[in-house]
């Protein structure tokens, strides 16, 4: 179901930036861009609008948002409001991320924006700002998502390792904190290997060929000494 209202806008806002509600003024609907730590219900459409302006703001179901990124994002990341109603990453869990991107995006640069990236909203809000829609949505109804999620490459315990990082390269020395799998002093054994079983030479008198049966003679020899 859709359905329109109409809105006045407190404060400028640029193209595809995210936007909140504000407090009403004589009964008429009041929005302005979001910031940290606020709740974005939608989001600007592809042309900027001037504070005071007034526009249909429609509530629907529109699955995707398109927003512009304020900081690096990638595929995958949770994303809240950050300065300027941009779109920055924040970690699983956060409760004000709202979506989840997409797409790539960088920060902006100069008079360079920022990359605009399509973000699926993680929670009901109920609105959508400027013709973009919120609502609940299943990932499998969600269209042109990547079918992968490229990692993240660092060096924490929830990034990957690249696969010419100094600490993988440097284990033919034997220095790397990363060992790479192999049979020399200088490599890891893998976990999986079948250890190589050396049987023990027997100690005569004794026939015991195992270190356990050899310890056992042993131990046996002792008690009858000491019971002579």
């Amino acid at each position: 179901m859709t359905d329109a209202f109409m809105v006045t806008l407190d404060g400028d806002a640029p193209a595809r930036r995210f936007l909140t509600t504000d407090t009403a003024v004589d009964g008429q609907a009041v929005m302005r861009l979001a910031v940290a730590d606020e709740i974005p219900v939608g989001v600007t459409n592809a042309a900027a609008m001037a504070d005071e302006d007034t526009f249909r703001f429609v509530v629907g179901d529109r699955p995707v948002w398109q927003v512009e990124a304020g900081a690096v994002v990638a595929p995958g990341d949770f994303v809240a409001a950050g300065a300027g109603g941009r779109a920055v990453p924040v970690a699983e869990g956060d409760p004000y991320a709202v979506a989840m991107a997409l797409d790539a995006g960088v920060a902006p640069d100069g008079e360079d924006p920022g990359t605009v990236i399509r973000v699926a909203p993680l929670r009901t809000v109920g609105l959508g700002g400027g013709g973009g829609g919120g609502g609940s949505t299943a990932w499998d109804d969600i269209t042109g998502k990547p079918a992968t999620f490229a990692p993240t490459i660092g060096a924490t315990a929830t990034t990957a390792v690249a696969g010419n990082d100094a600490r993988l390269t440097a284990a033919a020395a034997g220095t790397a904190s990363v060992r790479a799998i192999g049979t020399t002093a200088t490599t890891a054994l893998a976990g999986n290997t079948t250890a190589t079983t050396v049987p023990a030479t027997a100690i005569s008198p004794g026939t015991a060929t195992t270190v356990q049966g050899i310890l056992a003679e042993l131990a046996a020899r002792i008690t009858t000494l000491e019971s002579a």
